[in-house]
């Protein structure tokens, strides 16, 4: 796992060929690089709000190998249930959570993802609320 050069995620994000998901009928025809956040929102992401978008997604993570929830502010509970679902996750290897509302009651969960999730290489997590505690919560995790 890399959180110590940004760049190196950054380079890899623009190679990747992202798959950008606007509808339930994208969802449905899922790819490997998934992008959840276009610029501008569709009626759909808007009908389904953050936290619906998260648990939909989740349902198919065993088929994402990239995945940018960047920003669509799914918070805390957004956070959990990803959390969740990274924990038991063999595919993906590249996530980008920047810009998302995450803060102290979110971390954690992705904190435990990380301690046992042995696939994902990169993650960004910057323009969150994580504050120190979460940090490292973070750092632990990694360690191990």
């Amino acid at each position: 796992m890399s959180l110590s050069k940004p760049q190196k995620p950054f380079a890899e994000m623009q190679k990747i060929n992202w798959f950008y998901v606007s509808s339930e009928e994208d969802l449905n025809n899922a790819q490997n690089n998934l992008n959840v956040a276009p610029n501008k929102p569709s009626p759909w992401h808007l009908k389904c709000g953050c936290r619906t978008l998260v648990l939909k997604i989740v349902k198919i993570l065993s088929k994402v190998e990239s995945l940018s929830f960047s920003p669509t502010f799914i918070g805390d509970e957004g956070a959990k249930a990803l959390g969740a679902a990274l924990e038991t996750n063999t595919t993906m290897t590249f996530l980008k959570l920047q810009n998302n509302c995450i803060g102290s009651e979110g971390v954690p969960s992705i904190a435990i993802a990380l301690e046992k999730n042995t696939t994902l290489k990169h993650i960004i997590l910057s323009h969150n609320g994580i504050e120190i505690k979460g940090i490292k919560a973070l750092a632990a995790a990694l360690e191990k």
